[in-house]
């Protein structure tokens, strides 16, 4: 599988779960329709009672940029205002972000989950995003 397919794949799958508990779940385009094009670096941004979950998935091979997990953080901090709810970003990867990208990520309280099986990852970010949900 293609290293974008896997990412569309990985995406939908994860909004897939996240819809069924979640109340309002926007994927990609919709995240776009909704907050902008500033907020274009957010893959999926999920709602559950009084909370909101914002994520960017990358499942390249490659480590994620600065610039891309800037534009991510952007976006996120750009939807957390506009929506007024308690918050937490989480960068899902297959390989870590860069030295300096993992520095902005966690300076910013952004939880990174990453492991190189797809399956994997997607259930330790369920386990992530229930603890916040169940905080």
């Amino acid at each position: 599988m293609s290293g974008i397919i896997e990412g569309l794949t990985f995406e939908k799958n994860l909004a897939e779960i996240l819809k069924s508990s979640c109340t309002t779940v926007y994927l990609d385009k919709e995240v776009v329709k909704k907050y902008g094009s500033l907020c274009s670096g957010v893959d999926i941004v999920a709602i559950y009672d009084n909370k909101i979950i914002l994520v960017q998935c990358k499942r390249q091979q490659n480590s994620a940029s600065i610039q891309q997990v800037n534009h991510f953080i952007r976006g996120a901090l750009y939807i957390q205002k506009k929506e007024q709810l308690e918050y937490q970003m989480f960068w899902v990867c297959k390989t870590k972000p860069t030295y300096v990208a993992v520095n902005s990520l966690t300076i910013d309280d952004a939880i990174i989950v990453n492991d190189d099986d797809q399956k994997v990852c997607t259930e330790k970010s369920i386990i992530e995003f229930s603890k916040f949900f169940d905080k």
